[in-house]
């Protein structure tokens, strides 16, 4: 199966349903989570989250979102 994709599909457009399927997961999952579990979305950020945040940030090169 995956040489009939990689023969008959660009690889601009492997790379493009492979990332765009996992955004919409991931945008799809948000959604549904906030919409079973509204008071989870309202909340401040926990101190684990606080922490990550301030590791990944100086990796990737982001400022903190507060």
């Amino acid at each position: 199966m995956s040489l009939w994709l990689l023969n008959h599909f660009s690889t601009f457009t492997l790379a493009v349903v492979v990332v765009g399927g996992t955004v919409l997961l991931a945008v799809g999952g948000s959604v549904l989570l906030r919409r079973r579990h509204p008071s989870l979305a309202g909340g401040e950020h926990n101190d684990m989250v606080g922490v990550t945040w301030g590791c990944s940030a100086p990796t990737t090169g982001s400022s903190s979102p507060s």
